[in-house]
């Protein structure tokens, strides 16, 4: 049997995301890592080369979960439209 185990969610500020998600819904403390940045990706049967993917993640405990916050900082146009990079979208979820 399988179990959630993080949820991911895009946002546009991250440190007013976690500001809200600490007030709102009391999640935290958050761990942060700032500018994790990506240079290859496979896309579907593509193996994207040279891309640029740099964007910077918070996690924190939601319950018996995780929430995974991340901001896009910079993004190949491939792999945005692949990851529909909308703040206030889901990532993904694990």
């Amino acid at each position: 049997m399988y179990a959630l185990h993080h949820i991911g969610y895009w946002v546009d500020d991250l440190d007013c995301a976690m500001k809200q998600w600490s007030r709102d819904l009391d999640v935290g403390p958050f761990d942060v890592i700032e500018h994790i940045a990506f240079e290859e990706f496979v896309l579907a049967a593509d193996r994207a080369r040279d891309v640029v993917f740099d964007h910077s993640a918070a996690f924190a405990a939601w319950g018996p979960i995780v929430v995974e916050l991340g901001q896009v900082h910079t993004i190949d146009d491939r792999l945005a439209a692949a990851y529909r990079t909308t703040p206030g979208a889901i990532s993904h979820v694990s």
